[in-house]
């Protein structure tokens, strides 16, 4: 860059190295430059959305993402798929996060923190009405990970809890907000300590017919609203 300013193809290379070594407000310049400068390619996009997924910078992330998965050679990126998915979710776009991370269930076993994906699966589930589905991510997403602790315990739980809620199967969402409702051990400074934490334990359901219960067997409780429900687990 030092001899020739107009050399498009070494502030891509100098964003990409700023990407890798965490500079990512800095990468973000050196990319502009180099897409004004004709490159535009897959990677280019991409690394700009994983710049801006950093910075938490959602809707720039978004326009990004949208202008990678354009580019075929993106077709292949299981880690850009899964965070564009999380930026729409973040906007309550679930359907669109939806489809996005189906895209990349059949590669699971290639994601690194496949559970997330499965999580992420299971929250963009309940929000297409999908209960029975959802139930089944989140279950997974605790099966993946048996030795998870702390408070992606809790979060899976509670959206299970959430699902048996709407399907009116009032015993399994009472066991399941038992298990979500359990306060974490504390260290001696009174802090939430995951270590030492129980792992997650699943036992089979009741059996309830859906839609049947009419009442709610322990008395009545308010539903969780779906702006309560996107605060607490939509950017987990």
């Amino acid at each position: 860059i030092e001899d020739d300013a107009n050399d498009g193809d070494a502030y891509r290379q100098l964003g990409f190295l700023l990407h890798e070594q965490g500079k990512y407000k800095e990468s973000v310049k050196k990319l502009q430059r180099a897409i004004g400068m004709g490159y535009k390619n897959g990677r280019v996009w991409r690394t700009m959305g994983h710049c801006f997924f950093e910075v938490n910078q959602v809707d720039n992330a978004r326009e990004a993402y949208g202008r990678a998965l354009m580019h075929k050679s993106n077709d292949t990126s299981l880690l850009m798929f899964y965070r564009a998915a999380r930026m729409e979710m973040r906007r309550g776009e679930y359907g669109v996060a939806r489809t996005l991370l189906r895209k990349i269930e059949a590669s699971l076993t290639k994601f690194k923190d496949n559970h997330y994906v499965l999580f992420s699966l299971g929250v963009t589930s309940y929000f297409e009405k999908d209960y029975s589905k959802a139930i089944d991510y989140f279950k997974r997403c605790l099966t993946e990970k048996p030795k998870i602790r702390g408070s992606f315990k809790r979060a899976a739980f509670y959206c299970m809890a959430r699902c048996f809620e709407l399907l009116e199967k009032y015993t399994n969402r009472n066991k399941y907000d038992k298990l979500a409702g359990k306060a974490l051990p504390a260290t001696k400074d009174g802090e939430e300590d995951s270590g030492d934490d129980s792992v997650a334990v699943l036992s089979d359901d009741a059996e309830e017919p859906e839609g049947q219960n009419l009442l709610d067997p322990n008395g009545d409780q308010n539903r969780v609203k779906k702006g309560d429900f996107h605060v607490t687990i939509a950017t987990f």
